[in-house]
């Protein structure tokens, strides 16, 4: 067995294959790849990949979160003499210095969120979600810590690490809301944003005249909430052009060579973070490596098993496959209308909204619409159907 010619070997880890941010990731190495007439083929792991070698500077691409994960494969992949690169949020110095890599630039956009977050004038800001399965936000972790300077203090964070429900991390959060009095809260992504925005909604708390609350991921979810969620952009599709770009160098230069690429990522200030207008300020690099230790114990990540990050993943794939007149037809439904006036508004016919409304109940398995209302009641979805005194 060989990899077939004009074809780009990848590993992808299984746990996240079907996540909104590895298919985004190989949406854009699909779309280079095919511009230059290349396949991707698809390898079931290392083992396989090593089967297949068929030279010695054989470049594979490897997708995944899971520091064990990753530290596994990419030995395996560098034992047979292959050329791993690493495609991820965060890639840490020590994988770094072995293979390469195309990642985030995770460390600027924290110092800038942060920088915003003390210029409106938030003296209390934690991080939420921290947990030891996944080397980015392990990366998020240790650069949160030293840009905020608590490094050496009593740390300003949240740690999930239990095999418990989300809902009772956030239960105790709440409680130590409270205590520590925090005035900014930056989740390690949107589905903990929002998850936590909705609880603090439900218990009386007044965002953004409480607390602001920072996500990241930019996820369409977070753009729909009634109060807009704050994020850091992150463009998983741009991970993917660039990995393919990547890929062909290194499989031309017939050179051993590790190559690094840092890609961008930008704070947007929505809702969640009120109306602030940030002044131009001089920013210092104090950090210039992230310390990672790779020897940590990491068996397994429970996040993504929780119910309430299902639900939460479930809608924003969904949000993701519709198209703007689908976007149209649910805050229609939301807001009562009848197909007739749908078809009215959006200039397309009754049979073409029924046909629309049908294609969403089988996406999200629900039996009809009044349950898709329920779903976006829940979330907190389009300012103009929640009531404002729930905000």
């Amino acid at each position: 067995m060989s990899f077939l010619k004009n074809t780009v070997p990848i590993i992808v880890q299984k746990v996240a294959k079907h996540s909104y941010w590895v298919e985004s990731i190989l949406t854009g190495l699909r779309k280079s790849a095919e511009k230059s007439f290349y396949e991707l083929d698809f390898i079931a792991g290392a083992d396989s990949a090593v089967n297949a070698k068929e030279s010695e500077h054989s470049s594979v691409i490897v997708i995944g979160y899971l520091a064990d994960w990753l530290c596994q494969t990419l030995d395996r992949l560098l034992e047979k003499g292959y050329e791993p690169i690493v495609v991820n949020a965060g890639v840490s110095d020590e994988m770094l210095e072995k293979c390469s890599g195309v990642f985030f630039r995770l460390g600027e956009s924290i110092e800038s969120t942060i920088e915003y977050l003390k210029s409106a004038g938030r003296k209390n800001i934690w991080l939420f979600g921290t947990n030891n399965t996944s080397i980015a936000n392990r990366i998020k972790e240790d650069v949160f810590l030293k840009v905020t300077g608590s490094e050496n203090e009593p740390p300003h964070e949240f740690v999930i690490n239990e095999k418990k429900p989300l809902n009772d991390h956030v239960e105790d959060f709440l409680n130590c809301i409270e205590e520590q009095e925090i005035d900014a809260i930056i989740c390690q992504n949107d589905t903990l944003a929002i998850h936590l925005m909705n609880r603090m909604l439900t218990e009386g708390f007044k965002i953004p005249d409480d607390i602001y609350i920072v996500g990241m991921g930019n996820s369409l979810l977070g753009q729909k909430m009634a109060i807009p969620l704050s994020s850091i952009e992150f463009d998983y599709e741009e991970l993917g052009v660039q990995a393919f770009s990547l890929w062909r160098y290194l499989q031309r230069s017939g050179k051993r060579v590790h190559v690094e690429v840092a890609i961008p990522c930008r704070f947007i200030p929505r809702a969640s973070t009120g109306s602030f207008i940030q002044l131009e300020t001089s920013r210092t690099r104090f950090f210039t490596s992230i310390p990672f230790d790779l020897n940590t114990e990491i068996n397994g990540d429970e996040f993504y098993d929780d119910v309430d990050v299902q639900k939460v993943l479930k809608f924003e794939a969904f949000l993701r496959s519709c198209d703007k007149i689908d976007n149209y037809v649910l805050e229609g439904i939301v807001q009562g209308y009848s197909d007739a006036r749908m078809a009215d508004m959006y200039n397309i016919s009754d049979r073409a909204i029924r046909y629309r409304i049908n294609k969403m109940t089988k996406k999200l398995d629900v039996q009809a619409r009044d349950e898709i209302v329920s779903i976006i009641k829940d979330l907190r979805m389009f300012s103009d159907y929640i009531d404002k005194s729930d905000v």
